[in-house]
């Protein structure tokens, strides 16, 4: 429920981004040769070319190996929509009788493969720009923290993630964008593992650019209201309930997380904010101010906090803004 600074970076420190993230990659996209020239083991690139010429109606998608790995979210839901409807073979059957991968996919699999070393390159890579990403919460819910710990270990300082990787755009259903910076979402293991899985909160690539939180296009904070309502049928704690007011179509992307049955569970922490918010109105605050020969907004941050939720990446952040807005 909140973007990835991607786009809050100026233009060359976010090019700079990108190409410390090809880095990654340095040595493996480009064949490696012997001493005469001859080539010992191909690189990702030639294998995505070899894999494209079989494959003759994939030839829409970019050759580029790096056009794939750092392209933007907008142009990787173009790939995956392109990929999604070749008519290549995505399942065959098996020994057993039963449907398995296609041998395109399985081929595809091997040359963009999360696995191979890479996942814990890019994980690293996450991990070492945490503070310049902002990366404190799931940018799925912000119910949970996702952040990185350190500890020495023979002298070395060793930096660990608390956080999953997700793939907003499934790999499984397009292995090509499986290494693709902008496809990443750091998140929760509730988020990612128990509720998204293998699927995508909307139904096409229109609604896609809006949810994913590496999307420029995304936009949740004019289009996601957390309300606190009091309802007769809902009983719990004064009657009151969470509520997720929505633009369409942003109540999809509620309900795929189910954020409000979520937040219900802390929704005495909304009380709270309703309550203090009720207890300090504008004109108190600015008596208080006076009294103590403060600024009005110094006293309103010491009472609300909402700087240092903004600042700091505090769980719940949203919805404090929101129900003190």
């Amino acid at each position: 429920m909140k973007k990835i600074r991607y786009w809050e970076l100026s233009p060359a420190d976010r090019g700079q981004l990108i190409k410390d993230y090809l880095a990654i990659f340095n040595g493996v996209i480009e064949d490696k040769t012997d001493k005469n020239g001859s080539v010992v083991k191909k690189g990702l690139q030639t294998r995505w070319e070899e894999w494209l010429n079989n494959y003759a109606p994939a030839s829409i998608l970019p050759k580029n190996v790096k056009t794939l790995i750092v392209a933007p979210f907008n142009k990787l839901v173009k790939y995956y929509e392109e990929f999604i409807n070749l008519p290549i073979p995505k399942t065959k059957v098996g020994q057993n009788g039963k449907q398995i991968r296609s041998d395109e996919l399985c081929e595809l699999d091997e040359i963009f493969k999360y696995s191979h070393g890479f996942d814990s390159m890019i994980a690293d890579f996450f991990i070492e720009r945490a503070e310049k990403l902002g990366i404190r919460t799931c940018y799925y819910c912000e119910m949970a923290y996702v952040n990185n710990y350190e500890y020495w270990d023979q002298g070395k300082r060793t930096l660990r993630r608390q956080f999953d990787l997700d793939h907003f755009l499934p790999k499984g259903k397009c292995p090509c964008i499986g290494l693709s910076l902008f496809n990443f979402v750091p998140s929760c293991q509730v988020c990612n593992s128990r509720i998204k899985q293998e699927e995508i909160p909307g139904q096409d690539s229109s609604e896609y650019v809006l949810f994913s939180p590496s999307s420029k296009a995304a936009d949740y904070d004019r289009n996601i209201t957390v309300r606190l309502r009091f309802g007769t049928d809902n009983g719990g704690v004064n009657g009151r309930y969470i509520h997720f007011k929505t633009v369409k179509p942003y109540e999809k992307y509620v309900n795929f997380f189910h954020l409000e049955e979520r937040y219900e569970f802390h929704k005495v922490e909304a009380l709270r904010l309703n309550r203090l918010q009720k207890r300090y109105p504008d004109v108190k605050i600015r008596s208080i101010a006076k009294l103590l020969h403060y600024k009005p907004d110094i006293v309103k941050e010491d009472i609300f906090h909402l700087k240092y939720m903004k600042e700091e990446g505090r769980c719940f952040e949203k919805m404090t803004r929101d129900i003190l807005g």
